[in-house]
């Protein structure tokens, strides 16, 4: 009998050597990381860097800082500028675990960075580009929050153009047994 570990381990080998944004749909959050770091260290841009955000771990006003970086001023806090993960992923990879949990605003911003790769800090007009590949994650299933309005239908189109689909090893080591 052929483990499905390694069939996904090939798909995750076609997967990273295409240089594409990917959404990692599994139950298991360290399963979906796993993968991540996976396609990175076996991409174009593994010499380059890997951040990883988890998009739970934040509030919104936070998150988007964390994300987008801030300029002084932005908001109460702010005492200095700060620069953000996604520009310290340039020319590497930034892996968005728990992607469902990012509020609609964040939503917009990140579709435009999907799009054109281009963002604003928060507190600025200036707009940045970056050249970053995007893997997210998620555990819950991102077609009934577009359908309930929880999540932004462009935005989950673009993501899910390649989706990677893990299966829940627990459940096949149960069967095996």
């Amino acid at each position: 009998m052929k483990d499905p570990r390694q069939d996904l381990l090939a798909a995750i080998a076609r997967l990273a050597a295409a240089d594409v944004t990917v959404l990692i749909r599994g139950a298991d959050r360290a399963d979906n990381e796993r993968a991540a770091t996976i396609l990175h260290q076996q991409s174009p841009r593994q010499s380059h860097p890997f951040v990883k955000v988890s998009c739970a771990a934040f509030d919104e006003t936070r998150l988007d800082s964390e994300l987008f970086g801030h300029e002084a001023g932005a908001f109460a806090q702010a005492q200095t500028s700060r620069t953000g993960r996604v520009v310290l992923a340039h020319r590497g990879t930034i892996f968005l675990d728990d992607i469902g949990a990012l509020s609609v605003a964040t939503q917009q911003k990140l579709l435009r960075l999907v799009r054109e790769g281009a963002f604003e800090p928060l507190g600025s007009t200036a707009t940045r580009s970056v050249d970053v590949r995007i893997i997210a994650s998620t555990t819950r299933d991102l077609a009934q929050e577009v359908a309930h309005g929880r999540f932004h239908p462009e935005l989950y189109a673009w993501l899910n153009l390649i989706a990677l689909n893990l299966p829940s090893f627990a459940t096949h080591e149960q069967q095996r047994q």
